[in-house]
């Protein structure tokens, strides 16, 4: 085995949560008090590191777990026994890291590479191409050959097949079902006159649903019985009011979407907020159309929704029952209807109370647990866990250089808005003291999505390079219910704005930051809302940073347009305003046609091959700053997209921003506050 990639990572900490702690082979679970105040920042390449291990799975009798692992000779699936802890097998996969694998048995995997998909055991015998890119039974012209395949199901009562799904060359899909041993493949459904985008599956293996765009337009689409057609099917309810099929129209206003299936062919599991301002999850009848149980709601957080995929139905095969949710409030957790997976979480809370400890795989006998760990100084680990023993196995840390007791913890806070509307966000302190309190407004991106509790480099090398840090969750955010999420509508240049506005007023207030020493770093929407902040309170913020942001609202609506991206352009008009009868009032909300307004210090990143956000906004807004006088400076940076991968490059972006804000930073505080 390579030496260079069984470090720490591989090794293993056994610890016993209810009983003599066993001896710690790495010590990584040791905590250690360091004064934050005095310690050394930690370095930016630290920070930045990435994990060289990911898709993690647990075979189905839970004597294994494996990983795929990156190192400079390329990727590898790693193999630990859950008994001992110890590393049993290295499988070498070549340069290329497979998009995902399965357990197929307790020896045996199958994984998709490129548009392939394979099988091999575990030991790197019996090695088998199941489907090819090149599928000569389709016809001989190269036109009809090509596929990409992705595996879709693993078959519970069928050992030797699985379902697979396939594209053609014009985005059409087919499930087939795939002989695991010799590759012999049966076509269940393709319906290339449908134009549907994808199938769903249901938990016993049988094609459900076609979901499809057309036009602006998301259809679900169900096989009638009788005709045995594919027919539009998207009202799960008695008085049309539940509607899963959307428009990019409504996509922000529905009132329900579909979760998950149950394991009967009755039942799917549905979030709906149509009785309420939150989305609830129920149990719903798809033959009687009427609910049949309330499985979860809070009075305070949407529970799912499909804005963001935060909310996911966990299952338990071998009892076919749900046995709870993985959820989003202030900070992720785990809700168990299933006592046994309680008491479960509750040890494993115990041993690691600040972490959120995510059970996401088990044994099919639920006595061997896979768990990842993370919390916000801690970018993540994963443990095996034996609830019968109580002992937990740590097999691969995220990020063994990082120092998670020079880190800045995350405060949890809330403030009125300026109308009184309540605002829930993150505020992490600096970790070293300084005569003057500066801050960092960091507002998400989206902006129709949120902010949750994890560990951010971003936030954490601000952190402790001195600035206070203050992460908001404003109106037009997700998460927090109807009447939150419509308020950003048509207003992503006032509330949206004013709201992070009144969050930098009350960190002033509360003595988190000094007046003039404010300042406001985005990417994306937060990147938009950086610089119109500081159009509509130049007095408040001293310097602004963007990356990668919409300027020209009007332009990005073009772009969405001829692209023919259909959904987006009709999502965005409506959230934002229609370019032909609004031409004027989307001027006035782009940064691009305030260029006269913006008198704070502004620096805009943005890359080459950005094709969320064409690199063409960022060179016309150059342009006119150019002619305008105004020396706010944009760099457009080569060979990178809407969100950078090079980690030099994030470095460049953020030691250039530090070094920015230093320079605008106000050293002789006034003594009367900002209104």
């Amino acid at each position: 085995m390579s030496g260079i990639r069984n470090t720490a990572l591989t090794a293993v900490t056994m610890l016993a949560i209810a009983g003599a702690v066993q001896a710690e082979e790495t010590g990584t679970e040791t905590a250690v008090t360091v004064d934050a105040t005095t310690a050394e920042p930690p370095p930016i390449h630290v920070l930045l590191k990435r994990t060289r291990n990911t898709l993690f799975g647990m075979s189905p009798d839970g004597s294994k777990v494996a990983y795929m692992q990156w190192s400079p000779s390329g990727y590898y699936m790693v193999v630990h026994s859950t008994e001992t802890g110890k590393q049993i097998e290295d499988l070498p996969f070549g340069n290329s890291r497979p998009r995902s694998w399965r357990w197929l048995t307790n020896r045996r995997i199958v994984y998709t590479r490129g548009s392939e998909v394979f099988a091999v055991d575990t030991d790197g015998t019996n090695h088998l191409k199941l489907l090819s890119a090149f599928d000569e039974d389709r016809g001989r012209s190269l036109r009809k050959n090509l596929r990409a395949w992705s595996v879709k199901h693993l078959l519970r009562d069928d050992h030797e097949h699985i379902l697979a799904q396939s594209w053609n060359v014009d985005g059409d899909p087919a499930i087939v079902k795939v002989n695991i041993y010799t590759g012999e493949e049966r076509e269940l459904v393709f319906e290339p006159k449908l134009d549907v985008d994808y199938w769903t599956i249901d938990r016993d293996g049988d094609v459900r649903l076609g979901v499809r765009y057309k036009k602006d337009e998301l259809q679900f689409l169900a096989l009638n019985e009788d005709t045995q057609e594919w027919e539009v099917y998207d009202d799960y309810s008695q008085d049309g009011a539940n509607t899963l099929g959307h428009t990019g129209k409504t996509y922000l206003t529905k009132r329900v979407s579909l979760e998950s299936f149950d394991y009967d062919n009755d039942h799917i599991y549905m979030a709906t907020n149509r009785d309420s301002d939150r989305f609830k999850l129920v149990k719903y009848n798809v033959r009687e159309k009427r609910v049949v149980e309330d499985l979860y709601a809070s009075d305070k957080y949407d529970i799912g929704g499909g804005h963001i995929e935060s909310t996911f139905v966990l299952f338990d095969d071998a009892s076919e029952k749900v046995v709870g949710l993985r959820v989003e409030e202030e900070r992720a957790r785990s809700i168990w209807f299933d006592e046994r997976f309680q008491q479960y979480q509750d040890l494993i809370d115990e041993h690691r109370p600040d972490h959120d400890n995510r059970i996401f795989d088990w044994s099919d006998d639920a006595k061997t647990l896979l768990i990842y760990s993370y919390s916000d100084v801690d970018p993540g680990r994963y443990s095996v866990f034996h609830p019968e023993t109580k002992v937990l196995f740590t097999i691969a840390i995220a990020n063994e250089e990082l120092d998670s007791s020079v880190l800045s913890k995350t405060e949890f806070v809330e403030y009125e808005a300026r109308d009184g509307h309540t605002i829930h966000g993150y505020l992490n302190p600096a970790t070293a003291g300084a005569e003057v309190k500066k801050l960092v407004v960091l507002p998400h991106g989206g902006p129709f999505v949120r902010d949750e509790w994890y560990f951010d480099a971003w936030v954490q090398f601000f952190a402790t390079r001195g600035y206070n840090v203050l992460r908001v969750n404003f109106r037009g955010s997700t998460g927090y219910g109807r009447e939150h999420l419509l308020a950003g509508i048509r207003n992503i240049d006032t509330v949206m704005i004013d709201d992070i506005a009144d969050g930098a007023h009350w960190a002033i207030q509360n003595n988190f930051a000094d007046p003039g020493n404010v300042f406001i770093f985005g990417h994306s929407y937060g990147g938009y809302a950086a610089l119109m902040s500081t159009v509509r309170y130049p007095d408040l913020y001293s310097a602004a940073v963007s990356w990668s942001a919409p300027v020209d609202i009007l332009a990005q609506l073009k772009h969405y347009k001829k692209d023919d991206a259909y959904f987006a352009y009709e999502y965005w008009k409506t959230a934002v305003g229609d370019p032909r009868r609004e031409k004027e009032a989307l001027k006035r909300l782009s940064p691009m046609y305030n260029i006269d307004k913006l008198v704070v210090p502004v620096i805009a990143f943005h890359g080459e091959s950005d094709s969320t956000v064409p690199e063409e906004q960022a060179l016309e807004f150059k342009e006119a700053l150019q002619r305008s006088g105004n020396d706010a400076e944009v760099v457009i940076i080569d060979n990178e997209g809407h969100s950078f991968k090079n980690n030099s490059n994030i470095t460049y972006v953020l030691e250039k921003t530090l070094r920015f804000f230093a320079e605008h930073a106000n050293a002789a505080v006034p003594v009367t506050a900002i209104n």
